[in-house]
């Protein structure tokens, strides 16, 4: 991983060395001892815990007449290590970074399922046939009982992201500078996915991730008066070595048509296939500009333009063979890409976005301003109509199916003013208009209204208040029912589902900082709230079904409330406290209704139930330093992560009044942090340390999950089994740092 830090060592290096005024170097590293009791992933998610010797720094600082070189590398040869190296002559500087992130979700999964290939996962052949002879029966639960424990083995469930980035910047002159910034992220791994067949059977399998994404950027800016201009062009391109996944029916080694083409369990195709997410580029050109105008104005102005293109190959219909020609439901061979209408997506969508803001200064202590931005997508991609579907791959649907071209535009103008009648006493009030229209999307219209106040209070210059406050009105127009309903007009899906983002929503906002800093106390205070009322639009939801109800559908209601503290406190020469502490509490109001699954999808107030969910977060910290000696410090800390969730049933309809709601979750995260330093000599210390973390987890949905659930061929699921488990672990660690 350091060889290109290596290389740029020897490139920029000696430059810098001969015009050397100076150098200097740093390192800590030393050895811990690592025991964790049981293997859960949660204490090493985002990092490297390592067991044995390590290097937590190394640093080089290269300070000449001209020339300024830096390198400084992190955790090396760890999996969450990082590098950086610098170069600076006054004229051209040049930024070289590595960052390796690490995700471990998991390190005790365990599988039914093995990969052949990559994205292709395999059954043994034996339990396919044992569960397609004996589905759901007696038989099929005493054969597979004895036989899972040999089966399932060990599944990683972890990613590695690897990001390089180069900056560069030149001064072509004292007005003109060019920008330069190329970066390349990578990202391996295996991650947890569903995959269905039918509604009531569930698949997971270790879904796969490979993929790169190459960004680049360059721009040329001109500054000079009260004048600056700037052009860029930048390019994204994504690149995904796993376009499409493949996997093993648990319910069948052979393929068979089924004269259902509505939904059910779906139990007729062998193996199972969905898309990835596609290679695809985005280009973008902008310019921006700003200008100083009489009266003391400046007019401000950004405009860009992108281009996004995919043009991934289609999958064919299914991947069960056994609808092919031959059958006079389907009348061709679906599992063939040559039947399809097309071969490639051929997708082509333009995003134009312009910001303008005029700022006036006229007034004494009063600055006006107003505002306008505009963003427009287009949508030029190919409309395929397709001639019928393998629903769950098991029958066709001769009912045509279409892709539409989704667009909108957005304009938003607005206005705003800042007040400061003293130096102590500030306000802003901020007023936004935004109306979208949409195509090919729940709603065609949408209008806004956004209005901020903010205070700024300053009594003392010891004590800082800041307050704001928000209140926005989002009206919905026109409801595009046929979005809900297939070709022929009838209702398919309960409608109101995915729409909260353009939903009609009333919203309140509000949140106060308190800042005090008093000689050695310092402190500071945080509350927030804000509440989301979702209600419905214009439009009628009931797909001209008198019988449905026509009433909002989804998220209707979110709370958000959260409160800080944070204090310091150096209460001797020798000893110092800190603390802090968030709490953050979540409620949220869903609606749903056990709908009929086949069309006409009806809904009745029998039917109807709303979801309740309670989330609440806490955490904690507390610590101390002590100067024991002049060269010798102790510090003590313990932190607290703790977090509740609750999941409520409530205003269920008569033909539910059984439903159970689940237990409450909670999960507790405790570090005990001991540690003591002893500087040796100005360049030179010792530490040694101790940490003692607790994890522990309460989960119905976590723990203790099996990798096959379910008792009847309708239920039974084939899972990962991977388990979230409480754990205690023991860090001891000793350091040395050295600067020469």
């Amino acid at each position: 991983m350091f060889r290109s830090f290596a290389g740029l060592l020897l490139l920029a290096g000696p430059a810098a060395l001969r015009a050397e005024t100076k150098v200097s170097q740093e390192m800590v590293t030393g050895a811990q001892v690592v025991d964790q009791n049981n293997p859960e992933a949660k204490f090493e998610e985002y990092r490297e815990v390592p067991n044995g010797a390590f290097i937590d720094l190394y640093s080089m600082e290269v300070e000449g007449d001209k020339n300024d070189f830096s390198f400084t590398a992190k955790k090396v040869r760890q999996e969450d290590q990082s590098a950086a190296a610098k170069f600076n002559n006054g004229r051209l500087s040049l930024d070289v970074t590595y960052d390796q992130i690490p995700h471990n979700w998991s390190e005790n999964a365990k599988t039914l399922y093995t990969e052949v290939a990559p994205g292709e996962f395999r059954l043994p052949d034996g339990m396919q046939a044992t569960f397609q002879a004996n589905p759901g029966t007696a038989a099929w639960q005493n054969i597979m009982a004895s036989t899972f424990a040999s089966l399932a083995h060990a599944q990683e469930l972890a990613s590695r992201q690897d990001k390089t980035s180069v900056a560069m910047g030149y001064a072509l002159s004292d007005k003109v500078q060019l920008g330069i910034n190329l970066s390349m992220e990578k990202k391996n791994g295996h991650k947890l996915m569903a995959m269905p067949f039918g509604f009531s059977h569930a698949v997971e399998i270790a879904k796969p991730i490979d993929q790169t994404v190459y960004e680049s950027n360059a721009q040329i800016g001109y500054m000079a008066g009260g004048m600056n201009l700037s052009l860029g062009y930048g390019a994204s391109l994504y690149q995904n070595d796993i376009n499409t996944v493949i996997w093993d029916s648990s319910r069948r080694s052979t393929d068979r048509l089924s004269s259902a083409s509505g939904y059910s369990t779906g139990d007729q195709s062998s193996q199972g296939r969905m898309s990835m997410q596609p290679d695809n580029q985005a280009h973008t050109f902008s310019l921006a500009g700003g200008f100083d105008l009489p009266a003391k104005s400046r007019l401000d102005a950004d405009i860009s333009f992108t281009q996004m293109l995919q043009n991934d190959e289609l999958l064919p219909y299914t991947i069960n063979t056994a609808l092919n020609a031959s059958t006079n439901t389907v009348g061709i061979d679906a599992f063939d890409p040559a039947t399809l209408p097309v071969k490639d997506a051929n997708t082509k969508q333009t995003l134009w976005v312009q910001n303008y803001t005029l700022t006036n200064r006229s007034f004494k202590n009063v600055v006006v301003g107003f505002k306008a931005r505009s963003e427009q997508l287009g949508n030029s991609s190919m409309e395929i109509t397709f001639p019928g579907a393998a629903r769950m791959d098991q029958g066709w649907s001769t009912a045509p199916i279409s892709t539409d071209r989704f667009e909108y535009r957005k304009l938003a103008v607005g206005a705003n003013a800042d007040w400061d009648p003293s130096y102590r006493l500030g306000f802003t009030l901020d007023l936004t208009q935004e109306k979208a229209t949409r195509e090919h999307r729940e709603y065609k219209e949408t209008d806004e209204r956004i209005l901020t106040g903010k205070v700024r209070y300053r009594p003392a210059a010891w004590l800082s208040v800041r307050g704001r406050y928000v209140n926005a009105d989002r009206k919905a127009k026109d409801l595009e029912i046929e979005d809900f309903e297939n070709e022929v007009g009838t209702l398919i899906e309960l409608p109101g589902l995915r729409r909260a983002d353009i939903a009609a929503r009333e919203r309140n906002a509000g949140d106060v900082a308190v800042q005090m800093f008093r000689g050695p106390v310092s402190v500071g205070l945080l509350g927030a709230l804000v509440h989301d009322h979702f209600k419905p639009g214009d439009g009628d939801m009931t797909g001209g079904n008198p019988a449905n109800l026509d009433q909002q559908y989804g998220l209707l209601s979110n709370r958000n409330a959260r409160a800080a503290v944070d204090l310091s406190w150096d209460a001797t020469d020798r000893v110092g406290f800190f603390s802090f502490y968030e709490y953050e509490h979540v409620i949220g109001i869903q609606r749903s209704n056990l709908t009929n699954a086949s069309p006409p999808v009806t809904q009745d107030a029998a039917n109807d139930w709303s979801v309740k969910s309670t989330d609440r977060y806490d955490v904690a910290g507390l610590g101390f330093d002590v100067d024991v000696r002049s060269d010798l410090k102790v510090t003590l800390a313990y932190d607290l992560a703790h977090s509740r969730g609750a999941t409520d049933f409530v205003d269920l309809g008569s033909a539910l009044a059984t439903k159970v709601t689940p237990p409450e979750t909670k999960t507790t995260k405790q570090d005990y942090t001991v540690k003591g330093e002893y500087q040796v000599k100005k360049d030179l210390s010792f530490e040694l340390g101790y940490l003692f973390e607790r994890y522990d987890v309460t989960d119905y949905a976590t723990e203790n999950v099996p990798v096959v659930s379910g008792s009847r061929a309708a239920q039974t699921n084939l899972l990962l089994g991977d388990s979230l488990m409480d754990y205690k672990a023991h860090v001891v660690s000793a350091k040395v740092h050295y600067k020469w």
